[in-house]
């Protein structure tokens, strides 16, 4: 039952979650274990909050995170993650469109903007 998608998925998602529920009888969706928001919908004022460096133009901005899911080993609130394998990462649609490409453990490289403007890369399973 996909009662209440407000969005329009791309053939090869739905695809996935129909043969996820065919085989498994559920469907369980890749996700950042942060809570995350886009940086061109932050205002300058939340930005400087958050810590974001100014060098960033577009991205993901970590805003906040649970220590328990602490899964990346060292992802901080104002870090931007800015691309995932390689793959240029401009909002959260990029990033959820992106996530669904892979099972669940697949390992996966995060390319972040750090604080201080440095870039870092995370390896973690999605």
């Amino acid at each position: 039952n996909f009662e209440g998608a407000g969005y329009i998925s791309e053939s090869n998602r739905v695809l996935k979650i129909v043969d996820s529920i065919v085989k498994t009888g559920k469907y369980d969706i890749n996700y950042i274990k942060y809570n995350l928001v886009d940086y061109n919908g932050l205002g300058y004022g939340k930005k400087e909050s958050y810590g974001v460096n100014k060098s960033v133009s577009s991205g993901v901005v970590v805003k906040t995170f649970k220590p328990l899911n602490y899964i990346f080993g060292g992802l901080n609130q104002g870090m931007v993650i800015v691309a995932i394998n390689g793959i240029e990462i401009k909002n959260s649609y990029e990033l959820d469109k992106q996530l669904i490409r892979y099972e669940k453990n697949d390992n996966v490289c995060l390319k972040v903007i750090k604080k201080n403007g440095k870039v870092a890369f995370y390896h973690t399973k999605v």
